[in-house]
Parts: C-alpha cells; sequence; structure tokens
C-alpha cells in the first residue's frame, strides 16, 4: 500500500495519469476495458501474484509495456526479479529512487499519452 501511494504520488507530480488497483484481479479487469501505455506492477501482490499479472498482459496486450518491482525481503529480490524479467521490460529492485523511478517510465512513454497502471 506505502510503496503503491509513493509511486502515484510521484508519477502524478510528474504529469501522467495513474490508475490505480489493490491487486492483479483488480488490474485485469481494468485491463480487459481500457488501454494504457504502461504497467507497474509488484511481483508480490493478493490474491494472483504480479506474474499472473504480466502472463495476461503478455497474452492479451502484447504491446503494454511492463515495469516489475520486487524487494522488501532480504535476498529474495533478486529471485523475484529473475522471475520478473521472463515477462517484464524492465525490472527494478526496491528500494527505488525516484529520479530512477521517473526514467525509466519516461523512456517507456515516449511518443505514448501520458497514462499508466499501478
Amino acid at each position: 500500500q506505502f510503496v503503491r501511494t509513493v509511486i502515484k504520488k510521484q508519477l502524478e507530480g510528474d504529469g501522467y495519469d495513474v490508475h490505480e488497483q489493490v491487486d492483479a484481479e483488480g488490474a485485469v479487469d481494468v485491463l480487459k476495458t481500457e488501454n494504457f501505455d504502461l504497467l507497474i506492477t509488484d511481483i508480490v501482490l493478493p490474491k494472483a501474484d504480479g506474474g499472473q499479472l504480466m502472463q495476461f498482459v503478455r497474452a492479451y496486450k502484447e504491446d503494454l509495456p511492463i515495469i516489475a518491482i520486487t524487494g522488501g525481503i532480504e535476498n529474495a529480490g533478486e529471485d523475484y526479479a529473475n522471475y520478473a524479467n521472463f515477462f517484464a521490460d524492465y525490472t527494478m529492485i526496491k528500494p527505488i529512487a525516484k529520479s530512477d523511478l521517473l526514467s525509466a517510465v519516461r523512456e517507456f512513454v515516449k511518443g505514448r499519452k501520458m497514462t499508466t497502471t499501478v
């Protein structure tokens, strides 16, 4: 919750329109009906994990760029990052510096509308 809120505020502060979902199921529901320029997801989510969410995106919205974030468990961050690399276009391990996050987002939405989902 805290990390999601911080990321949302950072992106909104940089001019992005952010649509926040609390779990993978909610994100899938929204992704079925709306179009976005970027998906940012944590690997560890309530209900279904971020890997399942990324698999859905790759199957149904294959052109949607994905930034996966992970961390918080010592030494597990790299394992989760390796897992995320199968599906994500870019993986970040927490803690994530604001400048690194914004730089990655800018790179992926270059030439697109400024809408993302967290």
